[in-house]
């Protein structure tokens, strides 16, 4: 193999990122970007030559990729290719959307003859709207039998905590959250549409909201109060309300009786649960008490027959 310089580093991942750029560029224009990854991936990385520690990104079901195929699902998406693993959408593609610009920011390179290691993050920019997510990277490095220098070390992941990722890439662009990270969003791994973007299950209904769905994020990450026509109008943008501690806006009127389908209680749901200080007794055990009403129809009865007075929260009192 030989030894290995930093200029060899700075080489491969101007390959990687290059690599990522065209695989996306013919996607979107139609052309086999199955081959084009599968050309990159004997350049870039050391199948074939050496064992790979490959942990990806957006990977929870198969977390490790020892074999090229296993690579080429995750960045091509499952239905590219034979065996694939249904958790892949394509990487190397966003999704179906693309990206338009990668670029690496190392913290650290570390060369001990014959191996580097690099460590830092990475930001891509997407082909579809020009956000772009911070991701963080540990690649390793060797000088293979051929004497080309390939990768046999490749960990990512996304920044640690719950709000989404924040950081200044050293390109122009402004970073924007990472899809995969909802606040308050569905417990476990985020649910994937047909397009490969991450949503949130409607675990978070917002019972307590005046007329407007102005806490979480839309599939992309943009927060909702940048959502619209409020990019417009950055004078009258707030602070995000989906934040832990922000203060929970309160509605003209509220269901505040009842369970979510997923059994969720109501008086646990959306933005209380960031605000647990808040949050009181379930209003719809049985002999809990019925919360007023400013006007109630108290006579008469159901199309099933039912009468009032035995309806709704009064079948449990």
């Amino acid at each position: 193999g030989g030894e290995i310089t930093q200029q060899d580093v700075i080489n491969a991942q101007a390959g990687w990122a290059g690599a990522i750029k065209e695989i996306s560029k013919i996607y979107l224009s139609g052309g086999d970007y199955v081959g084009a990854a599968a050309k990159a991936a004997g350049e870039l990385y050391g199948y074939g030559h050496t064992p790979v520690l490959f942990k990806p990104t957006k990977a929870a079901d198969a977390q490790f990729r020892p074999t090229a195929e296993e690579a080429m699902s995750y960045f091509v998406g499952s239905d590219a290719v034979p065996g694939g693993y249904s958790e892949d959408h394509g990487f190397a593609i966003n999704g179906g959307k693309g990206w338009s610009e990668v670029v690496f920011q190392n913290h650290q390179i570390d060369i001990s003859g014959a191996v580097a290691i690099a460590m830092g993050n990475y930001f891509f920019t997407s082909a579809a709207d020009g956000s772009t997510s911070k991701v963080e990277y540990t690649f390793g490095y060797t000088k293979n039998s051929d004497g080309k220098v390939r990768i046999f070390l490749h960990h990512s992941s996304i920044p640690y905590g719950s709000a989404p990722a924040s950081g200044t890439p050293p390109a122009a662009a402004s970073v924007t959250p990472v899809a995969a990270a909802f606040v308050g969003s569905a417990q476990g791994a985020p649910k994937r549409h047909s397009m490969g973007f991450a949503y949130s299950v409607q675990k978070d209904a917002y019972v307590d909201l005046t007329f407007g769905n102005d806490v979480g994020y839309l599939p992309d990450g943009t927060p909702m109060n940048r959502a619209g026509n409020c990019i417009n109008h950055p004078e009258t943008i707030g602070p995000d309300p989906h934040s832990p501690g922000s203060p929970l806006p309160r509605a003209l009127f509220v269901n505040d009786v009842g369970y979510l389908p997923d059994g969720t209680p109501m008086n646990k749901a959306g933005n209380a649960i960031n605000h647990p200080e808040s949050i009181g007794h379930d209003p719809h055990a049985p002999g809990s008490p019925l919360p007023p009403s400013v006007y109630a129809a108290d006579v008469g009865y159901l199309v099933d027959g039912t009468p009032l007075e035995a309806a709704g929260n009064n079948a449990v009192h």
